[in-house]
């Protein structure tokens, strides 16, 4: 797996990687961010993290509309995150969230 990263990685040449935070307690989280330090630990691009669990004021915006169609059907793929009222209030989940563009 760690090979396959590099190889995309090699590939897209990305210049910035966003992870969700690598303290998060989700293991599948704390699993994607060892999985990238190892892959990319001679990679030189900028790494930030996301909160998952709570809508925190950004400090950073990045424009990902022209890869927004494609991020908003691989999400669909975990239906579990898209349930209403997931982790709290409406609108503080990613299916609240999803809910409030429709």
């Amino acid at each position: 797996t760690v090979s396959k990263l590099q190889l995309v990685l090699q590939e897209v040449k990305p210049d910035v990687v966003i992870l969700p935070w690598f303290l998060d307690d989700h293991p599948d989280h704390q699993a994607a961010n060892r999985l990238f330090a190892a892959a990319c630990d001679d990679t030189d691009l900028l790494v930030l993290g996301y909160e998952i669990w709570a809508m925190l004021d950004p400090n950073a915006y990045f424009d990902i509309t022209e890869h927004l169609e494609a991020k908003l059907a691989l999400v669909k793929n975990y239906g579990s995150q898209l349930q209403e009222g997931r982790r709290g209030l409406r609108g503080t989940s990613l299916g609240g969230l999803l809910q409030l563009g429709k």
